[in-house]
């Protein structure tokens, strides 16, 4: 069975491919054009496609079984300790001299390891066909 004509997977690929297409505008826009409202409207495009992906997530959340979102709980509660400690840590590590970290990293880095323990979250259930 094709795991991508699965409405949760394609509706999380579609807005991770939306997000990271937007994000990698934004990024060419602050490093290669000139202020301005071109480079302002670039810069702000990841924030609708990120909140497409909270809204796909909370679409694929309400329609899950109770097993399932146990689990969806659980990679939230992994993602949210990774978080929390390797951001403890660089902001100490900031003080002793490293370079100050931007939030979007933050950002990035945690939805990357949410996304990254979902989709083996939903591997795992379509091998079991729990999805």
């Amino acid at each position: 069975m094709n795991p991508f004509k699965n409405a949760f997977v394609r509706g999380m690929l579609f807005a991770q491919w939306a997000y990271w297409s937007t994000w990698g505008m934004c990024i060419w826009a602050q490093l290669y054009m000139p202020g301005g409202s071109v480079r302002t409207v670039l810069t702000l495009l990841p924030i609708l496609p990120g909140v497409l992906i909270i809204a796909t997530g909370i679409w694929q959340y309400r329609a899950c079984d109770e097993y399932i979102r146990l689990r969806v709980l659980m990679a939230a509660s992994v993602t949210a300790v990774i978080t929390a400690v390797w951001t403890l840590t660089y902001s100490y590590l900031e003080l002793v001299g490293l370079p100050r970290l931007s939030m979007i990293w933050v950002f990035n880095i945690g939805w990357t390891i949410f996304v990254l323990l979902m989709i083996k979250l939903i591997l795992e259930g379509h091998e079991k066909q729990v999805i």
